[in-house]
């Protein structure tokens, strides 16, 4: 689908940041990958997944500690000890294979696709497409990159009819990954020339 039909801006406004921690009410949630499924479970209001420390939940939430429960059913808990010695996915999941993120989707129970960079093919018109129609959906879209290394940002709006993302990233104040960065007054990043930063895209469906 063309995106020439929608608006040329769409901002989802209020996905909660992340970051790695610096103080405040929320809980620290230094791991980039449960963190970010962590606040977009918690934008689109799904009443299974919250947090007992810093949000209110109904009686019938059954998850109330979602970061610790993401740790644990994709396995990160456990990843410093995959392997004899040190391995380069002790600490960078994106080192690994696809399981971790299998099967936390899976826990959550969302459907997901996972966009990569295929040879020959218009992949930056297709990933386009892809992140407009689930910014008008009102979901966020998992940008591996975007802005810093290879782990996954919260894409939270675009501009310009797509040649900008917005979003939140863990690195977008660290020194090393903020050369001419530009930040909406909401404090979202604004990325152009992003389909060469980004590695893959995770467009989260429905719940199953």
């Amino acid at each position: 689908m063309s995106t020439q039909s929608y608006p040329m801006r769409i901002v989802l406004e209020g996905v909660p940041r992340i970051q790695f921690y610096e103080g405040g009410k929320r809980c620290p949630e230094d791991i980039c990958f449960p963190s970010a499924l962590h606040a977009w479970l918690e934008y689109v209001n799904d009443p299974d997944y919250g947090c007992k420390h810093c949000i209110a939940r109904s009686p019938a939430c059954k998850v109330n500690c979602t970061y610790s429960f993401l740790i644990g059913v994709s396995g990160i808990a456990a990843f410093c000890s995959w392997g004899p010695g040190w391995q380069q996915d002790s600490m960078a999941l994106h080192y690994m294979s696809d399981a971790p993120y299998r099967r936390a989707f899976e826990a959550v129970g969302y459907s997901v696709e996972w966009l990569g960079k295929t040879p020959g093919r218009d992949n930056e018109t297709t990933w386009r497409t892809h992140i407009v129609e689930s910014i008008r959906q009102g979901r966020p879209v998992l940008g591996f990159g975007v802005r810093g290394p290879p782990e996954p940002s919260l894409i939270t709006g675009y501009d310009e009819g797509g040649n900008v993302l917005l979003g939140w990233s863990f690195f977008q104040n660290i020194p090393e990954f903020n050369e001419g960065v530009i930040y909406e007054p909401s404090g979202y990043f604004r990325k152009h020339d992003w389909f060469r930063a980004t590695d893959s895209l995770v467009v989260i469906g429905a719940k199953q």
